[in-house]
C-alpha cells in the first residue's frame, strides 16, 4: 500500500477506530530509526490507535511520519530505545489524572491515566523539553496519584 492510499480514510463514520489504516502504518513506523531521546522532552509520538478510552493519536492529512500522533512527556529511559511517557491532550479537563501544563504557551494536560512504556522508533520530533523543577512536580502529583 503506498503513504497516500494509508492517509486516506477507511472508516465510513468519523466515531469509528481506523485499525485498518493504522495496522498497515505500523511496519512503516517498525523501519525508523531510533531518535536520540532525553527525560523531560516532549515529542510528537506515534501512538496509533488504541481500544476503547486509551488515547489515540490523530490522523494527519498528508504527512505519514506523523500518523496517529500524540505529544508525550517522556519520563523515564529505560534503554537508548525504549522509555515510559505520559501522553498529552490540548483538551482541557478536571479529575486527579489529568495535569495541566503550559508548554510554549499552549494549555494542555498530562493524561496520567494513559502512562506507558514506548519504543523510541514512535518518536517524530521533538517538540519542547520541561525544567527539572517542572519534572519533580509532575513526578510528586503522580506518585500521589497513583498511591491515592
Amino acid at each position: 500500500m503506498t503513504k497516500q492510499q494509508l492517509l486516506q480514510p477507511t472508516y465510513q463514520k468519523s466515531y469509528q477506530k481506523d485499525f485498518e489504516g493504522w495496522s498497515q502504518a505500523i511496519p512503516l513506523i517498525n523501519q525508523q530509526e531510533s531518535p536520540q531521546f532525553e527525560v523531560k522532552e516532549i515529542w510528537w509520538c506515534n501512538i496509533g490507535v488504541n481500544i476503547g478510552t486509551e488515547a489515540d493519536g490523530n490522523k494527519p492529512n498528508n504527512d505519514i511520519s506523523y500518523f496517529y500522533t500524540r505529544p508525550v512527556l517522556i519520563l523515564k529511559k529505560l534503554s537508548n530505545n525504549s522509555f515510559i511517557a505520559l501522553p498529552m491532550s490540548k483538551k482541557i479537563k478536571q479529575g486527579s489524572w489529568y495535569y495541566p501544563i503550559q508548554i510554549q504557551s499552549n494549555s494542555s494536560n498530562l493524561l496520567f491515566h494513559q502512562i506507558r512504556s514506548f519504543d523510541a522508533r514512535r518518536l517524530t520530533s521533538k517538540i519542547a523539553r520541561i525544567s527539572d523543577e517542572q519534572l519533580q512536580i509532575i513526578k510528586n502529583v503522580f506518585t500521589n496519584f497513583i498511591l491515592d
